[in-house]
Formats: structure tokens, C-alpha cells, sequence
């Protein structure tokens, strides 16, 4: 109820190699001072939530946040038009999956980016 499965995206560099539609049937929302649950509109749910540029540029934005803290970030950010915000980036403290070296995995229901340099 009101949980989502992210939209998803990897990036060996500044280009998509992998994209994945989650799964939105309903969303949570505020309305005034109250929290609300709301159904996804049915376009929405096949409609991946960013564009290719917002997250080629928001991997760019890890990227750069990863090196100029010394290391792999938890970022949260928000985009208003074609603004986007940092929210903030704090060190990961949990192990990165195994795996080949990815340099960006941008997963939005959680907006943040784990950047590994």
C-alpha cells in the first residue's frame, strides 16, 4: 500500500546502458497537513519518472559529489523544472552489491544516486 518499485537506470560513463520501469499503482502524497495515498494515473505507470538527460546529469552531479567528499555518497536531490537541488549527500555506510563496477545506479522512488568513483 503506497510503496512503489523504482524506476531504474545504470551508467558505465555518461551513457544508459540499462533502464527498467518499476511498478507505480499508487503513490504517497501531502495534501495540506495531512499524508495521503493516491492511485497512479494509468499513463504515469508506463512512463519512466526522469528523462535520459535529467539522469545522465544527475549521475554526473554523484560523480562529482562522490569525489569531491573522498568517496561513494547516499545523495538526496529534488528537480523543479530543469533544476536540480542537492538535498544531501551523506558517505554510504552499507557495502555496495557485488557486481562489475558500475559507475552510477540512479534509482528514483528512493532519490538518491550511490556513486562509486
Amino acid at each position: 500500500m503506497g510503496r512503489a518499485v523504482s524506476d531504474a537506470w545504470k551508467l558505465p560513463g555518461s551513457t544508459i546502458t540499462h533502464r527498467k520501469l518499476g511498478t507505480k499503482k499508487t503513490r504517497i502524497e501531502r495534501d495540506h497537513t495531512r499524508v495521503v495515498i493516491r492511485e497512479v494515473e494509468p499513463a504515469d505507470r508506463e512512463r519512466f519518472c526522469l528523462t535520459d538527460d535529467e539522469v545522465i546529469r544527475l549521475a554526473d552531479i554523484g560523480r562529482k559529489t562522490a569525489d569531491l567528499l573522498g568517496g561513494p555518497q547516499d545523495i538526496e536531490w529534488a528537480i523543479t523544472g530543469s533544476q536540480i537541488w542537492i538535498l544531501l549527500a551523506r558517505p554510504v555506510t552499507s557495502a555496495l552489491p557485488a557486481g562489475p563496477p558500475v559507475a552510477a545506479d540512479i534509482t528514483e522512488g528512493a532519490k538518491a544516486a550511490r556513486v562509486r568513483p
